[in-house]
């Protein structure tokens, strides 16, 4: 797909759920269209070339929360870098820091003075959820449809939801727009878990103007909290504290990072008995452990069978 959509692989949704069908309708279009206008218009949306995300996100846990910084970087052609910084967490004495990138053609992974090639499914769930375009552009050319569910009241103020569905009619995602603004407010799923389909929401909040770099009359309405629910208990926060268009990044952020190569050492210190015979490839993922997305965050996209190229 050219940008995709909130609805990912495993977000396949039970058949007995009751739903409306899954036909277009003019008045979800109407609501699409004034949300669209709302954060700047399509003509502005498409005039991004570039974006620059940072935020800081927190992982609750059972046991612990995990918390990390992140730096987003995209570009037109399905370009993604995405540096993470877990310092909380060390290997031996050192934090975990990682960069995973793409090139529209290759992914790689850095750690620790490593690189390793992102490939196949990893390389998939690595690119799927970071279009530059905002999936409302592109609903229609993605073989989605837009279905109107009701009219509701969210926190004392009147809302419009509708519902999107892909292609083969299983994939289905809510979303939810104030009657006021016209901006969105949640996006609500399901998604297979460890004891079943759970629930999902997404909530939007603190939206802000952000002036294109190359165009200052120009912006894009962007939500500076995320505050995400699984089965109705905290799951996820998020809380971007950069947002950029059009800096003009360079495609050379893009490329192979500097490193030596994961399997080179690898097949070194199994020469010389170091890894005791423990040794062999990156682990699945790339050249260490850590997550491997953004965990679907402020650029939402519906994951492609193969990465753009």
């Amino acid at each position: 797909p050219a940008a995709g959509g909130a609805a990912a692989a495993g977000l396949i949704q039970p058949k007995n759920e009751d739903v409306p069908e899954a036909v277009t309708d003019q008045k979800a279009i109407d609501i699409v269209n004034r949300y669209l206008e709302a954060i700047g218009g399509t003509e502005t949306l498409k005039s991004v070339q570039d974006k620059t995300i940072k935020f800081d996100t927190t992982k609750h846990g059972q046991a612990q929360e995990t918390v990390a910084r992140l730096s987003l970087y995209l570009k037109r052609g399905w370009k993604v870098r995405e540096e993470w910084d877990l310092s909380a967490f060390k290997i031996k004495d050192r934090p975990l820091k990682f960069v995973q990138v793409y090139n529209g053609a290759d992914g790689f992974v850095q750690m620790f003075g490593t690189v390793s090639p992102l490939e196949g499914r990893t390389l998939s769930i690595f690119v799927w959820d970071k279009p530059i375009d905002d999936f409302f552009c592109n609903w229609k050319d993605d073989g989605y449809s837009l279905t109107y569910v009701n009219e509701s009241v969210m926190n004392d103020e009147p809302v419009e939801i509708i519902q999107t569905t892909d292609f083969v009619g299983r994939n289905r995602v809510r979303y939810t727009f104030s009657k006021k603004t016209g901006l969105l407010l949640k996006k609500e799923w399901r998604e297979q878990g460890q004891k079943g389909f759970a629930k999902k929401e997404d909530f939007y909040g603190c939206y802000k103007k952000i002036p294109l770099c190359n165009d200052s009359s120009k912006w894009i309405m962007v939500a500076l909290k995320h505050k995400i629910l699984l089965d109705g208990e905290p799951d996820t926060d998020r809380n971007y504290f950069e947002v950029a268009f059009n800096t003009g990044l360079k495609d050379s952020i893009f490329e192979r990072p500097a490193g030596v190569s994961f399997s080179k050492m690898a097949d070194a210190l199994n020469s010389s008995g170091a890894l005791g015979g423990f040794g062999g490839g990156a682990p699945a993922g790339g050249a260490g452990p850590g997550p491997t997305s953004t965990d679907a965050g402020a650029t939402d996209g519906a994951p492609p069978t193969s990465p753009k190229k």
